[in-house]
């Protein structure tokens, strides 16, 4: 195990269940596993990884208590019960982890490493006085996307409501680079 002066380092990683964002924190788990580190991923119930693939890893499972609200009520409704559930169960465990080292010799340094969506374990590290990394597994594509949905949904024009000619289009200008 990777060692910080008297203390180990344990990398928790916590993914979002989304299609395309745990297969890049399980590929980071791998990288960092091969320097040293020992990994614990944390995910919700939905769309769970496998913990045979990575028989080296600690997996553990956040209840997300997500029956009724699914992607199909809206993504931002989602994301937000997603988070709002699956923070007191990581909080409880984390907990558990640091008053379990304050009765032993061995100590681990805590690290966690989450995806932008599950925003909920870095405010949740920060109010343990953990260090955190975020993990955007989205292209950089995304990024000015991101900025301007807001923008959009106080105009009306996300999300879209149907497929109908009178809704507006986004116009989008070309620039030569």
């Amino acid at each position: 195990m990777t060692e910080h002066g008297r203390s180990r380092w344990r990398l928790v990683l916590i993914s979002s269940p989304l299609q395309g964002h745990m297969t890049p924190m399980l590929q980071l788990g791998s990288y960092l596993h091969s320097r040293g580190f020992p990994i614990t991923i944390v995910h919700s119930e939905l769309n769970r990884p496998d913990p045979s693939n990575h028989p080296d890893f600690v997996f553990f499972s956040l209840p997300n208590n997500l029956s009724g609200t699914g992607v199909s009520s809206g993504i931002i409704q989602f994301l937000q019960a997603l988070n709002d559930n699956c923070r007191p169960h990581l909080e409880k465990h984390l907990i558990q982890i640091i008053n379990t080292q304050k009765e032993t010799s061995e100590k681990e340094s805590i690290v966690i490493i989450y995806d932008n969506l599950m925003f909920f374990a870095g405010s949740l590290a920060g109010d343990l006085g953990l260090p955190s990394i975020i993990l955007r597994s989205s292209c950089a594509a995304f990024l000015p996307a991101y900025r301007i949905i807001p923008q959009l949904h106080l105009e009306g024009r996300f999300p879209i409501q149907g497929n109908n000619s009178r809704t507006p289009s986004i116009q989008i200008q070309r620039s030569t680079f």
